[in-house]
């Protein structure tokens, strides 16, 4: 065999076909993934005073090549963290995108219905693009976002921790959060080339709970 070209079926001239197989697999995931940056804002009025946030997310759609044990075709995923407007005495709003947080047709903590809310991954569909090429392309525009496509709206209360926290809808919103407040808009827009937070910059007692419970976790495993 000295001196001569491999002509095993596990080699293709001088490459072995495993890593050819593992290339197109690599090459087949990155056709089927799409990606898509952009800003989610809101705002609710406080006793007349405007308040707002807004936070960069990015959201990744990877299209399976065959149904998986659940029958989806797909998956989807994302990174970045939530707007919170600090409501100053009376606590904390959060726009959420947690999954825990999306459910229809339950009960609020204090009695309402709320609709059902949206993932971080399904709050583009207000493009009316899907989540394929066109969406990963979309440079600019913006959306407002009806009440059939909103996040979830959590509401911490001044001083208390992180555990416990509830939706609430917006509609409740004054009559739970125990000031005069209302939402006034919530918005989506394509920023494709915005940088992207991975820590919120906020001070508040509940975060830093978080955080050390984060850091434990981490530190435990």
């Amino acid at each position: 065999m000295c001196g001569k070209a491999r002509t095993s079926l596990l080699w293709w001239g001088r490459v072995p076909l495993v890593l050819i197989s593992m290339l197109a697999l690599v090459q087949a995931c990155a056709n089927n993934e799409k990606t898509f940056r952009y800003r989610l804002s809101f705002a609710v009025e406080v006793d007349g005073v405007v308040k707002s946030a807004s936070s960069i997310i990015q959201a990744w759609y990877l299209k399976l090549g065959s149904p998986n044990a659940a029958g989806a075709t797909g998956t989807a995923w994302y990174r970045g963290v939530a707007p919170v407007i600090d409501l100053g005495p009376d606590g904390y709003l959060i726009a959420s995108m947690d999954p825990d947080c999306i459910y229809p047709n339950r009960e609020s903590g204090y009695g309402k219905v709320c609709k059902r809310a949206v993932s971080a991954t399904e709050l583009p569909k207000a493009f009316g693009l899907g989540y394929g090429n066109k969406l990963q392309q979309l440079r600019e525009g913006k959306r407002v976002l009806a009440d059939d496509n909103y996040p979830a709206f959590i509401w911490i209360a001044k001083g208390a921790s992180w555990r416990h926290t509830k939706r609430i809808c917006p509609e409740e919103f004054s009559s739970v959060i125990g000031a005069d407040v209302r939402l006034v808009s919530a918005t989506i827009e394509a920023a494709p080339d915005a940088p992207l937070i991975h820590k919120l910059e906020l001070q508040a007692p509940w975060i830093d709970e978080m955080r050390a419970m984060t850091s434990y976790l981490m530190v435990s495993l």
